[in-house]
Order: C-alpha cells, then sequence, then structure tokens
C-alpha cells in the first residue's frame, strides 16, 4: 500500500514505519465530485479546473527553472546583476501564478 494512501495509526513517534501500522484512507466516490460540480454550475467547475491545471503547470515552471538557475556559471566569485535580476522576476511571477 503507497504511503501517500495511508494514514500512520500509532501516535506513538517512537515506532519506525516498517513496524507502524497503516490505514487506508477512504476513498471518495466519482459521484460525490460530479454532484460538487454540478452544483457550483459549469463555468464555475471549468474554471477550478484551468486553475488548479494552471496553478500545477506553474509549479513545475518553477522547479525547472530553479533546477536551471542552479547551473548557471560564476566566474571568479561575480554575479551578472542583469542575469540574476531576470532570472529573480521570472521566479517571483512563476510564485505570483501560483498564488504564493
Amino acid at each position: 500500500m503507497p504511503l501517500h494512501a495511508c494514514v500512520l495509526a500509532h501516535t506513538n513517534f517512537n515506532v519506525s514505519l516498517q513496524t507502524a501500522r497503516f490505514i487506508p484512507l477512504v476513498q471518495v466516490k466519482a459521484s460525490v465530485f460530479v454532484a460538487y460540480l454540478r452544483s457550483v454550475g459549469l463555468p464555475i467547475s471549468i474554471a477550478i479546473i484551468i486553475l488548479y491545471l494552471l496553478n500545477n503547470v506553474a509549479s513545475i515552471g518553477a522547479n525547472l527553472w530553479l533546477s536551471d538557475w542552479s547551473d548557471d556559471v560564476v566566474v571568479e566569485n561575480t554575479v551578472d546583476e542583469a542575469q540574476r535580476d531576470m532570472r529573480l522576476g521570472v521566479y517571483g511571477a512563476l510564485g505570483l501564478a501560483q498564488g504564493e
């Protein structure tokens, strides 16, 4: 059973993960999601889905941007300020796009 689909049953923190018991989480039926989407209406449901996807795209983009930024070459302990400012601005914009 995958760890993300379980909750730890013990509150004793001295228990290792290998010996701890796990309780499966209750799965939500698709009909519950359909009922929710119908109750809020089609335009809001579409907006929720689009914003959720954009949030994930921005999150992935921020991770890739940081990865690329960390590969920048530093020559003689100097930093290209224009490059740094551009990278910081893009990273900030991606953070804003995530709502953070």
